[in-house]
């Protein structure tokens, strides 16, 4: 800004120092730009801030100056603003200068509209009319992942332990499988206030953006099994051998028939989960989520209802004790690091002390397969190196 765009660069700095630098904040896309423009502004004693940041730290200030233009930007900076002023700051040359619009305007009575003016400074010309619906969206311009389409080969129904799952590419040169058939995964939100940050997301919610909780080399499944187990106490002997019990009947059904099979029996039984049955052999998932499904899948197994519903529920109990105590200890941990670290890099090693969870990677996710594979079961959620997406960055 200050060396190969002069004219913008001057621009910014002549606005800024007609403000006082406790009354603003100039406001940059990523976190990486926040360190370029620091380096630069910091040391005329100016703040410069992510939008995340300001949020994160509610830093309310008279004058916001946001070097690029709207588009560049969450809308919460207009429509939630932190500031009483607020100013982008980018060369003419950038065509779209149209600010957004919440989404609820359109829908709403008497709704705000913010509106702005344009300030041409310079050789500076008219702004060119706006796009036309025939334009092309630059987001289509932006590197993209080349993903090749699985050979007829891979297109077949999973055996026994496998599963379908999606290549995901994540910041930092690495990579993972996200299962088709998973139901949370952990997350970090770095714009959210301290002890707000790690959240469960549904597989499905993920998406390019999302920063996922990931161990280095292998899952945390067979961790938060064994620290359950602990939490038990006494009876851990006696809900192995339930859980061994159903679930080795379950995996039986399945090698016997094949999954298609048990899927439509179990649905004939009224199991309306039933295509879940395989992950339901996985150890860290004590039962099925609704208790008329678990009830049903015990009666076609030909189980005993009690004590297995009992002790898989005191199971499941202490498995979210253990997955809360967990994510009290990525609480902590993420409240003493620098949050802009993550967000400027795309990824960061954070070390918990409790055995067989250190090595916690949280990176960003940059692209998602459209390609459905399937893959060893085991394979899934594994962090691994993958410099397939160091382009992307």
């Amino acid at each position: 800004m200050a060396a190969t765009d002069i004219a913008t660069g001057g621009v910014l700095l002549e606005l800024i120092q007609e403000a006082n630098a406790e009354d603003c904040v100039v406001i940059a896309v990523s976190g990486s730009a926040v360190a370029g423009l620091e380096s630069w502004l910091g040391q005329l004693g100016y703040r410069v801030r992510s939008v995340s940041q300001l949020i994160r730290e509610q830093l309310f200030v008279e004058y916001g100056y946001a070097v690029g233009p709207p588009r560049f930007f969450p809308a919460s900076l207009v429509n939630a603003p932190l500031t009483e002023a607020l100013n982008f700051v980018f060369p003419e040359w950038f065509g779209d200068r149209s600010l957004p619009c919440s989404v609820l305007a359109e829908r709403a009575e008497g709704a705000v509209i913010v509106t702005g003016r344009p300030f041409l400074t310079g050789h500076a010309t008219e702004p060119s009319s706006p796009p036309t619906a025939n334009s092309v969206d630059e987001a289509e311009l932006l590197p993209q992942a080349s993903w090749v389409p699985p050979g007829p080969k891979a297109r077949r129904e999973p055996g026994t332990e496998e599963v379908t799952a999606r290549r995901v590419l994540l910041s930092g040169a690495y990579g993972t499988w996200l299962e088709d058939d998973g139901d949370w995964i952990r997350t970090v939100d770095p714009s959210q206030p301290g002890g707000g940050r790690i959240m469960n997301v549904d597989i499905e919610d993920v998406r390019p953006g999302t920063y996922l909780l990931l161990r280095d080399g292998e899952t945390e499944r067979q961790a938060l099994y064994a620290a359950a187990l602990m939490l038990m106490g006494s009876q851990a002997k006696v809900v192995e051998e339930s859980q061994a019990k159903w679930k080795g009947a379950l995996r039986e059904q399945l090698n016997k028939h094949g999954r298609t099979h048990v899927v439509r029996k179990l649905a004939d039984a009224g199991v309306k989960s039933s295509y879940r049955a395989e992950a339901w052999t996985e150890p860290m998932l004590a039962r099925p989520r609704s208790d008329q499904d678990f009830e049903r899948l015990l009666r076609w197994l030909g189980i005993d209802f009690h004590p297995a519903y009992d002790l898989a529920t005191v199971m499941r109990r202490k498995r979210a004790q253990a997955i809360a105590d967990i994510a009290d200890q990525l609480e902590e941990v993420v409240a003493a690091a620098d949050m802009s670290l993550l967000e400027r890099n795309g990824h960061l090693r954070l070390e918990l002390k409790s055995p067989g969870f250190r090595g916690v990677i949280a990176t960003r996710v940059l692209s998602i397969s459209p390609h459905v594979e399937v893959i060893a079961r085991h394979e899934a959620r594994v962090l691994h190196p993958d410099r397939s997406a160091k382009w992307l960055e």
